[in-house]
This record gives C-alpha cells, sequence and structure tokens, in this order.
C-alpha cells in the first residue's frame, strides 16, 4: 500500500469519515424500508432531501480514489452493500446495478495475495462474492439470463479462488431460479441441491431453495412431493419472521393443494398469501395471487369466467410490470384452456401459478 493508504490530507480524512457515515445512515435507511418500521413517506423524505444527496456525492468522490487509495475503495464497496431496494424504489434498477458493478470494480485490484492484511483482504472478498451474486439476481430480474449466470458463475469461481464459500449458496440459488425462467428443471433442481448441501445452517437459504425445489418438482406433477417442501419452507420463513417469503410459499402451496383436491386448505393458504400481499404492496404476489384465486373458483365454480378471465388479465398485468416472462407465459397458457373450454366446470384444474 501507498503511504495515502494510511495517511493522507486533512481533506482526504475528513471526506472518508463523512463518507462512512452517511454509509451508516443509508443502512439504516434501507433496514427502516424493508422493515417498514418508519412511515415510507418519512424514510423518503429524509432519503432525498439528506441521504441522497450526501451519498450521490461520497460515491462519485471515492469512484474517482478508489484506485489510488484502499479507503477509498473499501467506502465504495460499503455504500454498495448499502445500496439495495430503497435506491432500486427511488432511482431504478440501473443504477443500482452501477452501484455494485463500481464497487466489484473498485475492490477486484486489492486482492490478489499479499497487497493487503489478512483481515482486510479477507472482508474485501466477502464483499466482492456478495455483490457478484447481487448483480446475478439482478440481471436475472432484468431479463438478460445470459448475463445473470455468468455473473453467478463468476461468484461460484471467486469464492474458490479465495477460499471463501459464503456466497456460493447463494449464487446456486439465484442460478436455480435463472434455470426456471429458462424453462430448465433439471439445471434448477441440480442447484438446488447444491445450495442446501452448502447452506451449512443458513435458514434464509434453507426456506427459499425448499420453495423453489416445491416449485420445480410441482411443474413435474409432483404435488405431493412439493407439498412437502412448501411445508419446510413455510416453517423456516415463519421461524424468521419473513412474512414476504412466508406468503410466497402460501401462494405457491394453493397451487399444489388445488391440484390435490384440498380445497379448504388451498383457500385457507391463499387468504394469508393475499392479506400479507396486501400489506407489502408486493406486485409480484398479487400476481401470484390472482392467478391461484382464478384457480380456485375455476374449480369450486364461485365466479363466472367473465372474473375468472379478469382475474387472470389483472395478473398476467402484475407479471408484465415486474418482467416475469415465465410467468406472463403460464397465465397466457390458462387463459388458453379457458378460451378452448365452454364452461367453468369443466375436468381439468388449469395449471397452477408459482413464483420465486
Amino acid at each position: 500500500m501507498t503511504d495515502n493508504q494510511y495517511g493522507g490530507s486533512k481533506k482526504t480524512i475528513v471526506r472518508l469519515r463523512l463518507g462512512f457515515h452517511c454509509q451508516l445512515r443509508l443502512a439504516e435507511l434501507e433496514q427502516s424500508f424493508i422493515q417498514g418500521s418508519l412511515p415510507i413517506d418519512q424514510i423518503r423524505d429524509d432519503f432525498e432531501r439528506v441521504v441522497w444527496p450526501n451519498a450521490k456525492a461520497m460515491r462519485a468522490w471515492c469512484v474517482g480514489q478508489a484506485k489510488h487509495d484502499v479507503r477509498a475503495a473499501i467506502l465504495c464497496s460499503k455504500l454498495a452493500g448499502c445500496a439495495g431496494y430503497l435506491l432500486d424504489q427511488e432511482h431504478g434498477r440501473q443504477l443500482l446495478i452501477q452501484w455494485r458493478e463500481d464497487a466489484v470494480e473498485a475492490i477486484a485490484g486489492y486482492l490478489p495475495e499479499g497487497r493487503l492484511p489478512a483481515e482486510t483482504h479477507a472482508d474485501l472478498v466477502h464483499d466482492l462474492l456478495g455483490h457478484l451474486s447481487y448483480l446475478g439476481y439482478l440481471h436475472m430480474t432484468n431479463g438478460d439470463m445470459a448475463k445473470a449466470r455468468a455473473t453467478l458463475e463468476r461468484t461460484i469461481r471467486e469464492g474458490l479462488t479465495y477460499g471463501d464459500q459464503s456466497a456460493a449458496g447463494v449464487a446456486h440459488l439465484h442460478l436455480a431460479m435463472v434455470a426456471i425462467r429458462e424453462e430448465a428443471p433439471g439445471r434448477a433442481e441440480a442447484d438446488l441441491r447444491q445450495a442446501l448441501a452448502v447452506a451449512d445452517g443458513n435458514r434464509s437459504l434453507m426456506a427459499a431453495s425448499h420453495n423453489l425445489l416445491g416449485v420445480v418438482v410441482s411443474d413435474r406433477g409432483m404435488d405431493r412431493e412439493a407439498v412437502t417442501e412448501y411445508e419446510e419452507a413455510a416453517r423456516l420463513f415463519e421461524e424468521l419472521n419473513d412474512r414476504s417469503g412466508a406468503a410466497t410459499v402460501y401462494a405457491n402451496r394453493c397451487g399444489s393443494l388445488l391440484n390435490l383436491g384440498r380445497i379448504d386448505e388451498a383457500k385457507q393458504d391463499l387468504e394469508r398469501a393475499e392479506a400479507i400481499g396486501v400489506t407489502l404492496g408486493s406486485v409480484q404476489l398479487r400476481g401470484l395471487v390472482q392467478v391461484n384465486w382464478a384457480r380456485l373458483l375455476w374449480v369450486t365454480q364461485g365466479a363466472s369466467r367473465e372474473q375468472i378471465i379478469s382475474k387472470l388479465e389483472s395478473a398476467r398485468a402484475d407479471f408484465l410490470q415486474t418482467g416475469d416472462k415465465s410467468q406472463v407465459r403460464r397465465v397466457e397458457k390458462i387463459l388458453e384452456e379457458l378460451a378452448g373450454s365452454s364452461s367453468t366446470d369443466g375436468d381439468e384444474t388449469p395449471p397452477a401459478g408459482s413464483v420465486e
């Protein structure tokens, strides 16, 4: 390291102190946004008036200084690590991706062996893997599956290179999501089994993996096995008090329960998912709930054809909004089946909607 990385001008030190203070405030607002612990208008006002101008300025400075001062590279990484749902909602997905990509570039050059003290090296390796794993997920949600897969595979390679497997499980989980959207269930299941194999007690990762395994086996018509996977996922999400995860599982399990003719249980799951989805304001979950309400009404003859079609079209609009093309195709398939049927009392239940 250079002398500047240990000391530097008073102006540099002041900037670094302000930057790390800004990082802490950004992290606090992000947590408040996720947990709903403060009124959303208050969070957005604080973010836009105070935190965002400082964070934007600090990030611009540290990106420019990162090649010359490891502390600026670290600040760039930590700021990006706090940039998530709030930045995505307020300024868009592409800016969130840019922050993460700049962080990867800023810290990667310091990672070759011998450049940093062991503790700092390990911390930056952990940051690198976290940024790459999240970037893979963001590229997937943007619909760029090739870039998502390449980024996630790089996450696993870099982990092997630096002897840190902390992100491997999440990378395999995200690779499974990519495979599901590519309609490659065999590849998805292999990645999910690998994610569970390296989960090392990470209950959040385990819950998400069991949920996706439910999706995969349900698509193969193995609904009893799917319910078993969903039950384990629901148990873990409930223990974690993760309402969004639990609601997704309830909605997914509803589809398999409907296929098994367990109507009352399916309705109970769907009502729970819908209540949570309304509270969270999740467009993706709302679409999934609408699909399964349409299926339940189809089975129980609880609504007219026009009402069922209306729910499905609303679900399709939600999935188009979130960019989930695989779900759009699912809904369109159900609509095609409805168009080919003369009434809502057919023998066949339309295929379930399910979500990552």
